[in-house]
């Protein structure tokens, strides 16, 4: 799948795990209250039990955490625009979120582990081996099981929209596959993050930044920007 533009794009996403249970109360009816002196005292005690519970289910920052980096070539405009820091101001703050931080570059396939020092290096050199199409349902898939299998923060950076493969778009009656199966992808995207719900939570962010390059509409028609604000 080209990262293609649409009306909706589908932002930086981050996955998380769900830690932990809060504590409740579970009041006894007027009936079962006890009529004593010391009635106060049993729902004190509850209370502490409560609070003793609630301080364990503080959420603390991960050690580790993953970032995948959408290496389909639209996204190279983003750092070919000189003009803006919003993008890499983005990426940083992913990078530096855990004190280990694994980059991978995703594009029709994943790259292996990159260190974010090394990650942050080709980001600067402009040194991206940038790939034709990336699919995202395959890249939402991979986050959802590291966050199960590790417990830790996943980021995804991505222009990318529910599309078909090119392939698939430039078979289809004029070019409308993403048209025509729209809701079918969006239902495969959220089938994933449904399988995994109990155990975790998902953010959209939407960003802006100047681009400067092309990329590629719905129908795989390309459209060129000159530091322009394009939303990631």
């Amino acid at each position: 799948m080209r990262s293609h533009l649409f009306k909706y794009t589908l932002s930086a996403f981050m996955l998380v795990p769900m830690f932990g249970l809060f504590g409740c109360h579970h009041s006894k009816s007027a009936e079962q209250e006890p009529n004593t002196s010391d009635s106060l005292d049993v729902i004190n005690i509850s209370d502490k039990e409560d609070n003793q519970k609630a301080k364990t289910t503080d959420v603390t920052k991960p050690q580790s955490a993953m970032l995948l980096f959408d290496a389909s070539i639209s996204m190279k405009g983003y750092l070919t625009s000189s003009q803006d820091s919003r993008f890499r101001g983005v990426i940083s703050s992913f990078l530096t979120f855990a004190p280990q931080v694994k980059c991978y570059l995703y594009g029709e396939k994943q790259s292996p582990a990159i260190e974010k020092q090394d990650f942050k290096n080709k980001l600067d050199n402009r040194n991206i081996a940038w790939s034709s199409e990336s699919d995202l349902i395959t890249m939402v898939e991979t986050m959802a099981k590291h966050v199960e299998q590790t417990g830790n923060v996943c980021f995804l950076v991505t222009d990318a929209i529910m599309s078909g493969s090119n392939k698939q778009i430039v078979q289809s009656p004029n070019k409308s596959f993403n048209i025509i199966h729209r809701e079918e992808m969006s239902n495969d995207l959220a089938s994933i993050i449904d399988n995994y719900a109990d155990s975790m939570s998902a953010l959209i962010v939407r960003y802006k930044a100047k681009f400067d390059g092309t990329y590629s509409c719905y129908n795989n028609a390309s459209k060129t920007l000159t530091n322009k604000d394009r939303p990631f």
